[in-house]
C-alpha cells in the first residue's frame, strides 16, 4: 500500500519503473503529464518510458504494484 500511495503522489518529472512480467528487466520512465479531475477522470498522470512505451497511472494499475511489476524510484536509488 505504501508504494501505491507514493505513486498517487508523484509529480511531473518523477521517476517510475515497470516490467510486463515479474521476471522481466525493469524499464525506467518519468511522469510526463499530469491530469486533473476535469481532464481525465481515471488517471492521475502519464509516464513515458525509455523503451518508447507509456502508461497512465490510476486504480487499474494497482495490481501491477501488488505483483511487484511497477513502482516509483527515488533519485538516489539510481546510483546505489
Amino acid at each position: 500500500m505504501q508504494m501505491i500511495e507514493q505513486l498517487n503522489n508523484l509529480q511531473l518529472g518523477d521517476l517510475v519503473w515497470w516490467r510486463e512480467h515479474p521476471y522481466d528487466d525493469i524499464v525506467i520512465g518519468f511522469v510526463a503529464e499530469m491530469f486533473d479531475d476535469d481532464h481525465h477522470e481515471q488517471a492521475l498522470w502519464k509516464a513515458e518510458f525509455t523503451d518508447g512505451e507509456h502508461c497512465y497511472w490510476g486504480e487499474f494499475y494497482h495490481d501491477f504494484v501488488e505483483e511487484g511489476m511497477m513502482g516509483a524510484l527515488e533519485q538516489n536509488e539510481l546510483f546505489s
